[in-house]
């Protein structure tokens, strides 16, 4: 077993398919369980229906498409193993093994020409009855069958090989670790990602979503407590990224605390948090606990790290942390690897530093991802609309900086090989004018309208070259925005039920922020809902994502970006072809993700 499983409460599954068309009448599986509840007991046929009641069914069975075709199921109690197979009028027990399953246990159940074998451990121990019927087919429904029976216990590494395998290969390889490029092996469910979706490590990358069962690990992850610390902030999506967060750090074993600064006893909670001998981290999102913890984190007497996990440009909190000492105890995270080379550029204090991007926010519990073309929602867009002219007004009255300013935000508007600060270097220093980011607070206040009417300018732009497009657009303002068009605008909502409406999406619009090498968290929460994400790009996203392959990029200057996006919501099958294969590729990008690269760290350090 690897770094992770999942555990079965008995009305749990995790959902790849319901048969795999492609395994027929030879397979083999192969996986690793704990059961805590006996099962039913029936006797080996192969006619009836005696699977239809107290099942514990470890893999659930898929129905055949006709009579003549069968789906396989694995029942799994603490006193036996069960095979049946699952048909119009037809749920027999094809094999029946009755005996003690306690603790963890391989299991591996070869079809040869229809006929099933049990191995236990590695030990062959009983083959079934051959099938009457044309074609069994193996499931991939993980966990129960409603109304038949749920599995209680525990289930981990699960491997569906497209050939029956022998006894020596079963033996030989159960307990060893592999890539998911070995010949035969089409279904390979490792059970590490615990993020709602697990991935099949195989070249076929078919994804199996969970539903219900509690993802765990007794392994790589010592117990310990991770306070998370909120508060009110001008970017709301940083509480529910501490939210997200704490589930993950649940999901691995840790004891978490969220330490919420607005509430009334907030502050004494923190105190109390602090007291704990087991504490390992302390993560203050987007800085929150700064101000109640300075004196300790620079004097080094901290209980366990403080990482603060910056969403915005590190110069916007240069007058919160003092980054010009030595502070072992603090990790600095961004968003944005530029960001680290601002940190490294422009101030001389001694601290450890992390990118962690933004991610995916924890998936909504739907049955099912809808097909691109039953979706009611042509192009969804939401955000903040900034006014890009209030924003200009703060410089243009300033005597030094007004005409360097509108320079700076001409230049950085449409390109991303640049970071804001940099351009605003170039700009300022050709001008005879020296870098003082942590000392000159009223350029650092200007820089900031300058990216907020960056933002702003963007997001107006986009918009109006889209406007011939049914876009539905989330907004607490529409100032300056196209009134005419497809264009309907809706107030506000939060951000999980914004969420929940990227379910019924087809395409999930985002314009970024000065990202340079990062991404807003909505570009991977519509791909996890099934929709098709249209951005920007930057060095980030093409490197991780493939145009009209995983994503959709345009170009701000693209004339015929609207006639494109157009045609394309016209072509389901396109956009379809983009979601499954975002689908595929989005677990790398989740809270679980960058929850793991937050626990490296830290024990690196």
């Amino acid at each position: 077993m690897d770094n992770g499983h999942y555990y079965f409460s008995g009305q749990d599954l995790i959902i790849s398919k319901s048969i795999f068309p492609s395994m027929c009448n030879n397979f083999t599986y192969e996986f690793w369980v704990k059961a805590e509840e006996q099962h039913e007991i029936d006797s080996e046929g192969i006619t009836g229906t005696s699977g239809v009641r107290g099942k514990r069914f470890a893999v659930g069975p898929g129905v055949g498409g006709s009579p003549y075709q069968a789906g396989t199921g694995i029942s799994v109690g603490t006193n036996g193993i069960s095979v049946y197979e699952h048909s119009t009028g037809y749920f027999p027990a094809t094999l029946v093994y009755p005996g003690r399953i306690v603790g963890w246990t391989h299991v591996a159940i070869v079809y040869s020409q229809r006929q099933p074998f049990l191995y236990i451990n590695g030990e062959f121990k009983k083959a079934g009855l051959t099938s009457p019927k044309a074609a069994v087919f193996a499931s991939g429904t993980f966990g129960g069958l409603d109304p038949y029976g749920y599995f209680v216990g525990c289930l981990d590494e699960i491997k569906l090989w497209n050939y029956p395998r022998t006894a020596d290969q079963i033996r030989l390889s159960m307990n060893q670790p592999m890539s998911g490029n070995e010949s035969g092996l089409a279904g390979y469910w490792k059970f590490e990602d615990g993020n709602g979706v697990e991935m099949d490590c195989t070249a076929n990358r078919t994804p199996a979503f969970v539903y219900g069962a509690s993802w765990r690990t007794d392994r790589i992850f010592s117990n310990g407590k991770i306070g998370i610390i909120i508060e009110v902030s001008q970017y709301d999506a940083t509480r529910h990224f501490g939210f997200d967060l704490a589930k993950v750090f649940m999901q691995l074993n840790y004891q978490v605390e969220i330490i919420d600064l607005i509430h009334p006893r907030g502050a004494d909670q923190l105190e109390q948090l602090l007291l704990q001998p087991d504490l390992k981290l302390l993560i203050g999102m987007n800085g929150h606990g700064i101000d109640q913890l300075s004196e300790r984190i620079y004097m080094n007497r901290l209980p366990a790290p403080f990482l603060s996990y910056f969403v915005d440009h590190p110069m916007f909190h240069l007058h919160r942390f003092q980054f010009h000492r030595n502070i072992p105890q603090l990790i600095v995270s961004c968003v944005d690897r530029e960001h680290l080379n601002f940190l490294d550029k422009y101030v001389s204090g001694s601290f450890k530093k992390l990118f962690a991007p933004q991610a995916a926010m924890n998936p909504v519990p739907v049955r099912e991802i809808k097909k691109i073309k039953e979706r009611r929602i042509d192009i969804l867009f939401a955000g903040s609309n900034l006014n890009p002219d209030e924003h200009r007004m703060c410089w243009l009255y300033d005597k030094q900086y007004a005409v360097l300013m509108e320079e700076i935000a001409e230049k950085a508007l449409y390109q991303y090989e640049l970071s804001l600060p940099d351009i605003a270097e170039q700009v300022l220093l050709r001008e005879g004018i020296p870098i003082s980011y942590a000392n000159d607070f009223r350029l650092m206040e200007l820089l900031k309208h300058v990216d907020l009417y960056i933002r702003g300018r963007r997001r107006n732009e986009i918009l109006t070259s889209l406007s011939s497009l049914p876009i539905r657009v989330i907004t607490n303002q529409t100032y300056n925005l196209p009134t005419t068009g497809k264009i309907q605008y809706y107030p506000p909502v939060d951000l999980k039920a914004l969420q929940t409406m990227m379910y019924d999406s087809k395409i999930v619009l985002n314009v970024l922020a000065n990202l340079i090498y990062g991404a807003h968290e909505r570009i991977f929460t519509a791909m996890q809902a099934g929709a098709v994400s249209l951005t920007d790009r930057n060095k980030f996203l093409t490197e991780h994502f493939k145009h009209n392959d995983t994503i959709l990029f345009m170009e701000y200057k693209q004339d015929n970006v609207s006639q494109t996006i157009g045609q394309l919501l016209s072509q389901p099958d396109q956009l379809q072809w983009i979601a499954d294969h975002a689908l595929k590729k989005v677990p790398e990008h989740t809270w679980h993700a960058r929850a793991r690269s937050i626990l490296n760290a830290i024990n690196r350090y």
